[in-house]
This record gives structure tokens, sequence and C-alpha cells, in this order.
């Protein structure tokens, strides 16, 4: 995804935003993967993003 997104970046323009279709993660409780995703993020910083979350990005919860 960061390399991807630094090419999008940084050699491509006829864009005005960005959609994303979710499964942003592969396993939405491990909190190193979402830093990731916005690590890459950064270099599409000044586009407006929308994205919906997939079912690999939602995290469960645990009952007590």
């Amino acid at each position: 995804w960061k390399k991807a997104a630094y090419y999008i970046g940084n050699f491509e323009s006829d864009y005005n935003f960005l959609i994303n279709t979710g499964d942003i993660t592969q396993n939405g409780n491990r909190e190193n993967e979402w830093l990731d995703y916005y690590d890459g993020k950064q270099y599409l910083s000044n586009k407006e993003e929308m994205f919906t979350i997939g079912n690999n990005d939602l995290c469960g919860h645990v009952a007590t």
C-alpha cells in the first residue's frame, strides 16, 4: 500500500479524490495494520478520501 500510495501521490495527477472499498486491514484488531495504512496515506494527504469499512476491518469484542 505504501509503495502504491507513494507512486499515485507523486506520479499521477488526474484525480480529485480517493475511494477505498474496504478491507484496509487483514484484521481490524491489529493496530499496526491501521498504522501502516495511515503511514502510506501521508502521500495522498492532499486528496479527499471516502472509504467504507470492510469485514476484515471490524473489531470484535469480548463479552464479560
